[in-house]
């Protein structure tokens, strides 16, 4: 260094000798290393947080039921103190291996339970929705679906936007709620709590989205003077095309209470969140990130069923085992496969 003294300056020095240099003096001196005292110091309450992968495929069974639990299904070393167990006909398919190895069935439960033919006869409160595994734990991830919230699955096409979608509503169905979607309208008095559920919302004809306005008016005039519930809506978009539509219902979904964004690591309805350190580069369908007024949480969302074992295209066992995809082109383009 510029202006040390040379007698300062030594070789052969043990680790952590050096030459402390202050204003008109230097002094030779050894760096102190900070060793606890075997008496004072304690090992760490905390286990050591360790990161789990999310599984690349979550399904819930329509009418399966869990089978005893399996150590499997808790990762070891993962904090699972905050952990909700899943309910009965929610199931990991990579956990379980044969996903529909047993299929009690859900409505005679809910029978059981005094719901009837499966849909409860008494005053239904919010749902709980089993969104799918998230978290650096990679937990199951529950939300309360309250009356008059708004939920968006957003994501570019082929993401499982449709599919992710479809277990929500199934779960919010099983508890008791009033289902209504664009074709169904216009409906007088809908069962409450009622849920409005558009999927691919930003391609909705002028007549559906005149319709499901009209809807969400009309339920909101409603509840102003009888105090009855608000309507609720639960929907599937594109995050590009929710920008550049502008009709009452996409306004809602820009504003949603949470959105689950799907293989997109910057959606253009949300110019100010940025995804790109939790978003997967190469994301099977339904991963994402959830994002709410708490967090954001990557996530693999859920879905209805099992891939059949038939299916041209055999899921990958291995989930770091590449997925090949084949596309038949017809002769005049060229041919082959």
């Amino acid at each position: 260094m510029a202006g040390g003294p040379r007698d300062l300056v030594g070789s052969g020095w043990p680790p952590g000798r050096g030459a402390l240099l202050e204003r008109g003096t230097a002094t030779v001196v050894q760096v102190a290393l900070a060793r606890p005292e075997p008496d004072r110091w304690r090992a760490p309450v905390a286990e050591t947080v360790r990161l789990v992968r999310l599984p690349r495929d979550v399904v819930l069974e329509p009418h399966g039921s869990a089978p005893e639990p399996r150590s499997s299904q808790r990762e070891a070393g993962a904090d699972h103190s905050g952990d909700l167990t899943a309910p009965a006909w929610c199931q990991d398919a990579r956990a379980t291996g044969n996903a529909r190895e047993a299929e009690p069935d859900l409505t005679a439960a809910m029978i059981a339970e005094g719901r009837g033919d499966g849909v409860s006869t008494a005053a239904v409160g919010p749902a709980s929705v089993q969104l799918g595994r998230g978290g650096d734990a990679s937990q199951w991830v529950w939300r309360t679906l309250h009356p008059g919230a708004t939920w968006l699955v957003c994501g570019p096409g082929g993401s499982g936007r449709s599919t992710s979608l479809a277990a929500m509503v199934h779960q919010v169905r099983q508890q008791g709620w009033h289902i209504v979607r664009p074709a169904d309208l216009p409906v007088s008095a809908p069962a409450e709590p009622c849920v409005l559920v558009v999927d691919d919302a930003d391609r909705l004809s002028s007549a559906a989205v005149d319709a499901c306005v009209t809807h969400l008016r009309q339920a909101e005039d409603a509840g102003s003077e009888s105090g009855s519930t608000p309507v609720t809506v639960l929907a599937s978009a594109r995050s590009d095309g929710l920008v550049t539509t502008h009709h009452p219902l996409a306004l809602r979904l820009r504003d949603a209470d949470l959105t689950v964004a799907l293989a997109d690591p910057r959606p253009a309805h949300l110019p100010t969140v940025d995804l790109r350190d939790q978003q997967d580069p190469l994301p099977p369908p339904g991963r994402g990130v959830l994002i709410d007024s708490r967090h954001t949480v990557p996530i693999q969302l859920a879905r209805l069923t099992a891939p059949s074992p038939e299916a041209p295209l055999e899921q990958a066992r291995d989930e770091t085992a590449p997925l090949q995809h084949a596309v038949g082109l017809p002769t005049g383009t060229g041919g082959g496969q």
